[in-house]
Protein backbone atom coordinates (compact mmCIF):
# COMPACT_ATOMS: atom_id res chain seq x y z
CA UNK A 1 0.00 0.00 0.00
CA UNK A 2 2.75 2.42 0.59
CA UNK A 3 5.78 1.56 -1.89
CA UNK A 4 8.11 4.29 0.03
CA UNK A 5 7.39 3.05 3.38
CA UNK A 6 7.82 -0.18 2.52
CA UNK A 7 11.44 0.71 0.98
CA UNK A 8 12.76 3.05 3.55
CA UNK A 9 11.86 0.25 6.30
CA UNK A 10 14.03 -2.34 4.11
CA UNK A 11 16.79 0.08 3.23
CA UNK A 12 16.93 0.45 7.32
CA UNK A 13 16.67 -2.78 8.36
CA UNK A 14 19.43 -3.46 5.73
CA UNK A 15 21.83 -1.33 7.90
CA UNK A 16 20.87 -2.08 11.09
CA UNK A 17 20.39 -6.02 10.66
CA UNK A 18 22.21 -7.09 7.42
CA UNK A 19 21.81 -10.79 8.58
CA UNK A 20 18.02 -11.22 8.90
CA UNK A 21 17.43 -8.25 6.55
CA UNK A 22 16.85 -10.42 2.90
CA UNK A 23 15.05 -13.01 5.05
CA UNK A 24 12.71 -10.20 6.36
CA UNK A 25 11.93 -9.25 2.86
CA UNK A 26 11.32 -12.53 1.87
CA UNK A 27 9.21 -13.02 4.67
CA UNK A 28 7.20 -9.34 3.51
CA UNK A 29 7.02 -9.57 -0.61
CA UNK A 30 9.41 -13.07 -1.20
CA UNK A 31 7.65 -16.44 -2.71
CA UNK A 32 9.93 -19.15 -0.37
CA UNK A 33 8.58 -17.91 2.94
CA UNK A 34 8.95 -21.11 4.17
CA UNK A 35 12.82 -21.09 3.17
CA UNK A 36 13.00 -17.62 5.13
CA UNK A 37 12.16 -19.08 8.14
CA UNK A 38 15.05 -21.89 7.96
CA UNK A 39 17.26 -19.29 7.36
CA UNK A 40 16.23 -17.08 10.46
CA UNK A 41 16.35 -20.43 12.50
CA UNK A 42 19.99 -20.96 10.98
CA UNK A 43 20.76 -17.66 12.44
CA UNK A 44 19.78 -18.74 16.31
CA UNK A 45 19.87 -15.75 18.53
CA UNK A 46 21.79 -13.50 15.68
CA UNK A 47 17.61 -13.54 14.24
CA UNK A 48 16.38 -11.97 17.66
CA UNK A 49 15.11 -8.74 15.04
CA UNK A 50 12.53 -10.36 13.46
CA UNK A 51 11.07 -11.67 16.22
CA UNK A 52 7.87 -9.29 16.22
CA UNK A 53 7.37 -10.48 12.77
CA UNK A 54 7.42 -13.95 13.66
CA UNK A 55 4.85 -13.34 16.72
CA UNK A 56 2.98 -11.96 14.43
CA UNK A 57 2.59 -14.25 11.54
CA UNK A 58 2.26 -16.73 14.32
CA UNK A 59 -0.62 -14.96 16.43
CA UNK A 60 -2.63 -13.56 12.90
CA UNK A 61 -2.98 -17.00 11.36
CA UNK A 62 -0.67 -15.57 8.43
CA UNK A 63 1.78 -18.55 9.31
CA UNK A 64 -0.90 -20.54 6.61
CA UNK A 65 0.90 -17.94 3.90
CA UNK A 66 3.86 -20.39 5.07
CA UNK A 67 3.08 -23.68 5.28
CA UNK A 68 -0.13 -25.63 5.68
CA UNK A 69 1.14 -28.66 7.54
CA UNK A 70 0.17 -27.98 11.30
CA UNK A 71 0.15 -24.09 10.43
CA UNK A 72 -0.30 -23.06 14.14
CA UNK A 73 2.88 -25.30 15.91
CA UNK A 74 5.19 -24.61 13.33
CA UNK A 75 6.61 -21.28 14.47
CA UNK A 76 6.96 -22.14 18.18
CA UNK A 77 10.05 -23.79 18.08
CA UNK A 78 11.43 -20.92 15.73
CA UNK A 79 10.62 -18.70 18.26
CA UNK A 80 12.26 -20.78 21.10
CA UNK A 81 15.61 -21.30 19.21
CA UNK A 82 15.65 -17.76 18.23
CA UNK A 83 14.59 -15.64 21.71
CA UNK A 84 14.66 -18.26 24.05
CA UNK A 85 14.72 -15.41 26.96
CA UNK A 86 11.97 -12.90 25.24
CA UNK A 87 9.28 -12.34 27.52
CA UNK A 88 7.06 -12.82 24.15
CA UNK A 89 8.39 -15.99 23.40
CA UNK A 90 7.21 -17.32 26.91
CA UNK A 91 4.02 -15.56 26.67
CA UNK A 92 2.87 -17.31 23.42
CA UNK A 93 4.13 -20.90 24.39
CA UNK A 94 2.21 -20.37 27.76
CA UNK A 95 -0.78 -18.71 25.70
CA UNK A 96 -0.53 -22.26 23.26
CA UNK A 97 -0.51 -24.66 26.61
CA UNK A 98 -3.72 -22.92 27.60
CA UNK A 99 -5.25 -22.97 23.90
CA UNK A 100 -7.27 -26.28 23.97
CA UNK A 101 -6.40 -27.15 20.82
CA UNK A 102 -3.98 -29.37 18.98
CA UNK A 103 -1.12 -26.70 19.50
CA UNK A 104 -1.02 -27.87 22.93
CA UNK A 105 1.51 -30.93 22.83
CA UNK A 106 3.77 -28.67 20.73
CA UNK A 107 3.69 -26.28 23.46
CA UNK A 108 4.17 -28.57 26.44
CA UNK A 109 7.15 -30.21 24.76
CA UNK A 110 8.78 -26.40 24.43
CA UNK A 111 8.28 -25.36 27.90
CA UNK A 112 11.83 -26.19 29.29
CA UNK A 113 13.04 -23.95 26.12
CA UNK A 114 11.77 -20.75 27.50
CA UNK A 115 12.38 -18.57 30.32
CA UNK A 116 9.29 -18.59 32.68
CA UNK A 117 9.34 -19.21 36.23
CA UNK A 118 8.38 -22.98 37.00
CA UNK A 119 5.34 -21.71 39.38
CA UNK A 120 4.08 -19.52 36.06
CA UNK A 121 4.11 -23.32 33.93
CA UNK A 122 2.75 -25.11 36.74
CA UNK A 123 -0.51 -22.78 36.88
CA UNK A 124 -0.96 -22.86 33.22
CA UNK A 125 -0.39 -26.34 33.37
CA UNK A 126 -3.35 -26.98 35.72
CA UNK A 127 -5.46 -24.67 33.82
CA UNK A 128 -5.09 -26.66 30.82
CA UNK A 129 -5.41 -30.52 32.69
CA UNK A 130 -8.86 -28.81 33.98
CA UNK A 131 -10.15 -29.34 30.14
CA UNK A 132 -9.08 -32.86 29.46
CA UNK A 133 -7.50 -32.30 26.15
CA UNK A 134 -4.23 -33.58 25.79
CA UNK A 135 -4.70 -34.81 29.63
CA UNK A 136 -1.50 -37.99 29.24
CA UNK A 137 0.39 -34.62 27.61
CA UNK A 138 -0.25 -32.37 30.25
CA UNK A 139 0.61 -34.54 33.00
CA UNK A 140 3.90 -34.95 31.43
CA UNK A 141 4.75 -31.59 31.27
CA UNK A 142 3.60 -31.36 35.60
CA UNK A 143 6.35 -33.75 35.55
CA UNK A 144 8.86 -32.30 34.09
CA UNK A 145 8.95 -29.74 36.78
CA UNK A 146 9.84 -32.23 39.29
CA UNK A 147 9.70 -31.04 42.54
CA UNK A 148 8.54 -27.38 41.84
CA UNK A 149 4.89 -29.36 40.91
CA UNK A 150 4.52 -30.14 44.21
CA UNK A 151 1.51 -28.03 44.10
CA UNK A 152 -0.51 -30.33 41.53
CA UNK A 153 -0.26 -33.47 43.87
CA UNK A 154 -3.77 -33.27 45.11
CA UNK A 155 -5.01 -32.66 41.31
CA UNK A 156 -2.73 -35.72 40.42
CA UNK A 157 -3.55 -38.21 43.08
CA UNK A 158 -6.98 -37.73 41.91
CA UNK A 159 -5.78 -38.67 38.51
CA UNK A 160 -4.61 -42.06 39.45
CA UNK A 161 -8.33 -43.17 39.69
CA UNK A 162 -9.35 -42.00 36.05
CA UNK A 163 -11.33 -44.20 34.18
CA UNK A 164 -8.57 -43.74 31.34
CA UNK A 165 -5.76 -46.53 31.55
CA UNK A 166 -3.29 -43.31 29.95
CA UNK A 167 -4.38 -40.86 32.74
CA UNK A 168 -3.45 -43.05 35.40
CA UNK A 169 -0.73 -44.49 34.52
CA UNK A 170 0.81 -41.06 33.41
CA UNK A 171 -0.47 -39.70 37.08
CA UNK A 172 1.35 -42.36 38.73
CA UNK A 173 4.76 -41.65 37.08
CA UNK A 174 4.47 -37.81 37.72
CA UNK A 175 3.52 -38.69 41.22
CA UNK A 176 6.52 -40.52 41.75
CA UNK A 177 9.19 -38.00 40.20
CA UNK A 178 7.54 -35.38 41.66
CA UNK A 179 7.64 -36.56 45.49
CA UNK A 180 11.08 -38.30 45.14
CA UNK A 181 12.50 -35.42 45.30
CA UNK A 182 10.80 -33.30 47.40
Amino acid sequence: AFPAVRTAAAEALEKIDPDVHPHMVTLAVGQNKLAAVGELITLGKKAKSALPVLIYYHQSGKVNELTNFFANTFLLEPLTKIAPDDKRVAQVILNEVAKKTYTRPVAIRLLDKINADAKVKLDVLLIALNDGESAVDVIAGIEDLGPDAAKAIPVLTKLKLSADDAVRQAATKALTKIEAKK
